[in-house]
């Protein structure tokens, strides 16, 4: 059984940088968007560094209005996002079927 990283053996940025894309990616998945209709950034700096997201698309296609006024929206995107990062929404677990980079893809992408 492979051991759930925690947050204190990511550094910071690298998390949010995973997490937002993950929900960027979540939303566009559960809202049936393009690529390009929604995007994120990190803002601010250290502790204070946040999450952006917004609709690219000019006069928006109605992402937030959904997230807010339907009731299990915003989980929805929070459980795409888990299964995106290879964990079980139900459980927290890391997915049995999860095969980490090896070491060759980590050198040579990083």
């Amino acid at each position: 059984m492979q051991t759930k990283p925690t947050y204190a053996s990511v550094d910071r940025e690298s998390f949010l940088i995973t997490l937002a894309h993950a929900l960027q990616i979540g939303i566009q998945m559960e809202c049936q968007v393009e690529e390009n209709e929604v995007e994120v950034e990190l803002l601010g700096q250290d502790e204070g560094q946040t999450i952006m997201l917004w609709e690219a698309v000019e006069g928006g296609v109605g992402i937030a209005e959904m997230l807010v006024e339907e009731p299990r929206a915003l989980s929805s995107v929070a459980r795409r996002a888990l299964s995106i990062c290879h964990y079980d929404p139900d459980t927290g677990q890391q997915s049995a079927d999860y095969n980490p980079p090896s070491a060759w893809w980590r050198a040579t992408c990083a």
